[in-house]
């Protein structure tokens, strides 16, 4: 029934009205499919959302909150970029509002990093995954006895 409406409309078209309707509709699928990531093997929302991280092993001497830009997020963890220096197995603490405007905020490990070059200075691309407040807080109990935290 939409298909036999569809034809009928689109055959009164002319040609250059059927490319341009040609044009929109690939700019509409291309949009629509980079919303989400399916290259992480979920269903990752794609989005630019500003934030604010603290590194808990610069929490004793600097206590400084670093800007982050948060790429896309899962229930599970999330990547973002920032030009702090995060190494692999930081504990992070991320604050940021959610598009419907509440505060959140999440405790996450940086399980891989990678740095690169954008527009002539640095920026870390971190992939972080969510971690229980039990896990911070052992993390520093250890930092307080002088040692890297070791994962089980």
């Amino acid at each position: 029934m939409v298909n036999e409406k569809l034809i009928r409309i689109l055959n009164d078209l002319t040609f250059e009205e059927l490319q341009e309707a040609r044009n929109f509709i690939e700019e509409l699928l291309r949009h629509t499919g980079e919303k989400y990531d399916h290259r992480a093997g979920g269903d990752r929302f794609k989005t630019r959302i500003a934030g604010v991280c603290i590194i808990e092993r610069e929490r004793e001497f600097f206590n400084q909150e670093h800007k982050i830009e948060i790429i896309d997020i899962s229930p599970t963890g999330l990547r973002f970029q920032s030009s702090a220096n995060i190494i692999h197995g930081d504990i992070l603490q991320i604050f940021f509002r959610s598009p419907l405007g509440k505060m959140k905020e999440i405790y996450a490990e940086a399980v891989r990093t990678e740095q690169f070059d954008q527009k002539g200075k640095a920026v870390m691309e971190i992939g972080a995954r969510s971690v229980d407040y039990k896990d911070v807080i052992d993390y520093r109990r250890a930092l307080v006895k002088g040692k890297r935290p070791v994962k089980k």
